[in-house]
């Protein structure tokens, strides 16, 4: 099994100075994180994150028809997985940013602005969007890493 070292709890490790493998350690202080593009990748990885956040939105948007839960969750990940799968990480490298700030910094963006649009555009209440985004995003960070480390 590979082991995955772009989780939560691999970023806390690295900037509590925890002792991580010598692979994590690496990546983490890395600044050369920007993947090439590869469509069918690409849809794999948001199509896990979909399924891995429907849940949280889901709940935040409770009440409201199938459509408008399929809508939100497909547009506000459409909003921001591109920037945090290839816009953060271009930047990371253009700019020698390590992984570890490039994967804190867009783990606070999306959450962020997922949030903002639900307010704005589906009228969700600030801190249920903001609590749902960013425990959508956070679970989806940690067992989409995990997961996509298994295959």
């Amino acid at each position: 099994m590979l082991e995955n070292c772009y989780t939560p709890g691999t970023v806390v490790r690295f900037v509590l100075h925890v002792p991580l493998s010598m692979q994590c350690y690496s990546e983490m202080a890395a600044t050369d994180s920007a993947p090439k593009f590869e469509l069918v990748f690409y849809l794999k990885a948001l199509l896990l994150t979909l399924i891995l956040e429907a849940p949280f939105y889901r709940w935040c948007l409770e009440g409201r028809s199938a459509k408008a839960f399929l809508t939100a969750l497909v547009l506000c990940n459409l909003a921001t997985h591109p920037m945090v799968f290839y816009g953060f990480p271009a930047l990371a490298t253009t700019w020698q940013i390590p992984t570890y700030i490039n994967l804190l910094v867009s783990e606070i963006f999306a959450p962020s602005v997922e949030a903002i649009l639900l307010l704005i555009v589906w009228g969700v209440r600030p801190w249920k969007a903001s609590a749902s985004m960013f425990a959508a995003n956070f679970f989806s960070w940690w067992m989409g890493g995990i997961l996509w480390a298994q295959f």
